[in-house]
């Protein structure tokens, strides 16, 4: 009988990197697989990027709305709380043997709880980053929560060991983000000329910032100052949506705003697909923001990136 792999996924951030691993999980026959889409997946503003995870082929066995927009703590723990508790019951009912999980957002925390409580293997992938963000702890509880650990570097396989994880259960195996990338699986500069409306040659900056999640109140200013200072440049920018965590739809407001008083330097968009992505990336003079894929993907473009604020100060 093959294993029943459930892969929760809250956004663009942990299924976009993880696409190619789970397209092989389906493949290899030796597994069954299922996907629960949450949160951002839902948003008709992001995309509704649920339409992507279908359209790839892959099986999904629950939608999961928790969304949260508000600034306060209060509302962000309402909404890990329903889904915590839809979880409870999907896992109940799919009966999975394994719980898949990636990175440190508040959703793989909630399935990774879920999952050991309910005597479920939970394999993590990319434990022991260290940011400056509030989900970084996020990140070390779902590692003590982890029976397995596909990390990226020796470095973070130390971390755990520190963390007091058997060497045994962790396995470094790099980072399933890049396999895009080292395989060619992005947009030339003719396809991104043609679908985005701008000249290569001119040059452009990817502004991709979130809010960080211990200065809330303050994430639509500093959506501000990081476009003024993106302005002074005298080049175009392409900005992409943040996620949505408490502060997100500030730093959206923001964004229309500028984008409206800037039509001819700024473009907006919810999402996009991760072939246009990592094209844009290749072919961008720079970054701009707090996107982990600045720090992951951009290098091996050889792209420079101007990291902004604390979210990603580890």
């Amino acid at each position: 009988m093959k294993r029943y792999i459930l892969y929760v996924t809250g956004s663009r951030a942990d299924y976009a990197p993880m696409k190619t691993t789970l397209l092989r999980i389906k493949e290899s026959g030796l597994f069954r697989l299922g996907i629960v889409a949450t949160n951002m997946h839902l948003s008709r503003r992001h995309g509704f990027t649920l339409k992507e995870v279908i359209n790839d082929g892959f099986r999904v066995v629950a939608k999961i709305s928790a969304l949260t927009q508000g600034l306060r703590g209060d509302e962000m723990l309402r909404a890990f709380s329903k889904l915590l508790t839809e979880l409870v019951t999907v896992v109940v009912n799919e009966r999975p043997k394994i719980i898949l999980v990636m990175g440190d957002r508040w959703e793989a925390l909630a399935a990774a709880m879920v999952g050991n409580y309910l005597n479920k293997v939970v394999v993590h992938v990319h434990g022991g980053d260290v940011t400056g963000s509030l989900d970084e702890p996020n990140r070390h509880i779902i590692t003590r929560f982890a029976h397995v650990h596909l990390v990226p570097t020796e470095n973070h396989a130390r971390r755990l060991i520190r963390m007091g994880e058997q060497r045994w259960r962790i396995y470094v195996v790099g980072s399933p983000g890049l396999d895009d990338i080292v395989e060619g699986r992005y947009a030339k500069p003719s396809e991104i000329e043609e679908k985005y409306s701008i000249d290569v040659s001119e040059g452009y900056i990817l502004v991709v910032q979130h809010p960080v999640t211990t200065e809330v109140e303050q994430a639509g200013r500093q959506m501000r100052e990081t476009l003024k200072a993106v302005l002074r440049t005298g080049l175009k920018a392409i900005i992409i949506y943040p996620n949505t965590d408490a502060g997100g739809n500030d730093m959206v407001k923001v964004i229309n705003f500028f984008v409206r008083r800037y039509p001819q330097r700024l473009k907006a968009y919810g999402n996009l697909p991760r072939y246009d992505y990592l094209g844009l990336m290749a072919n961008a003079l720079a970054m701009v923001g707090n996107s982990s894929s600045a720090l992951i993907e951009a290098p091996l473009f050889k792209l420079p990136v101007v990291n902004v604020g604390t979210r990603q100060e580890g």
